[in-house]
């Protein structure tokens, strides 16, 4: 769990320079943590929203795309 929080640390670090974690658009970087992420925040600690404003405010803008949403519920996406 350490090792965990060590990196959500250095995330928070990061993201307060920028947007994403590899600068100020979204990248594959950004997306590769939303299944990971999500687990994160079922859990009874929900990390991602406790870690820092900064993870928390990336992590709100990632998990809130409307494709990712489709993904995660199931719904095929309109148009």
């Amino acid at each position: 769990m350490q090792g965990l929080l060590d990196a959500l640390n250095g995330y928070e670090e990061t993201l307060s320079r920028q947007n994403y974690l590899a600068g100020n658009e979204i990248t594959l970087v950004d997306l590769y943590h939303l299944p990971y992420g999500e687990m994160l925040s079922n859990s009874r600690i929900n990390v991602m929203f406790t870690i820092g404003p900064n993870v928390s405010r990336w992590w709100t803008e990632i998990s809130s795309r409307p494709a990712w949403l489709a993904i995660k519920n199931g719904i095929p996406l309109q148009g």
